[in-house]
């Protein structure tokens, strides 16, 4: 239960690059959204994140043994690393909110070329996933267990994010944004505390 809980928060918090990116989607289009660009956002979104994550597990599996006893603080600069740069990212996004407004894309269909723009977009905000996946290994969890919820979690936050998106202001995405930064950096404050307190 323990690991179920603590994988729906992590999925959670890394889901919200790609909730971002497919809320811009929503606020772009507007009333033009379709239900198939909102199945394809998710399904790619998601497979992505929880493919990307495991990648980053295996390996980081074989890296295990170069760091030996200080995995526990490359697990943590790795979590701060990626709740910082959501954070950081979600106070460049509230600034330009400021001048942002809503406009209708181009796209109003499923062409080749927007499913590789989807992909492009999903693979670069699922990187952290990949730091992610990579501290995973260091901490010896059901990777399954965790890649699964990811993806999954990321399949349904970025579609509804995508029809949501369409109907609210862009200034409200950062603050998602910032609530997934603080969780990441919290959790990697409690992996480190957690072996402190083993090993005194």
């Amino acid at each position: 239960m323990f690991h179920l809980i603590q994988a729906l928060l992590i999925a959670f918090a890394v889901a919200i690059d790609a909730a971002t990116v497919a809320a811009c989607e929503g606020i772009c289009r507007g009333n033009r959204r379709t239900w198939s660009m909102l199945f394809a956002i998710a399904l790619i979104f998601g497979v992505l994140q929880g493919g990307i994550t495991a990648i980053g597990y295996f390996v980081g599996a074989e890296a295990v043994s170069l760091v030996g006893g200080y995995d526990h603080w490359v697990a943590f600069v790795l979590l701060i690393a990626v709740g910082g740069h959501m954070i950081y990212d979600a106070f460049v996004r509230a600034r330009q909110a400021k001048n942002a407004s809503r406009k209708l894309c181009e796209e109003t269909s499923l062409t080749m070329r927007y499913m590789l723009y989807l992909m492009m977009m999903g693979v670069a905000t699922s990187i952290d996933a990949l730091a992610l996946g990579f501290s995973f290994s260091l901490m010896s969890v059901p990777i399954l267990l965790y890649a699964l919820t990811i993806g999954i979690v990321t399949a349904v936050v970025s579609g509804a994010a995508f029809y949501v998106g369409s109907k609210i202001p862009p200034k409200w995405i950062s603050w998602t944004e910032l609530f997934g930064g603080w969780v990441l950096v919290g959790i990697g404050a409690k992996v480190l505390l957690e072996h402190l307190e083993h090993a005194y």
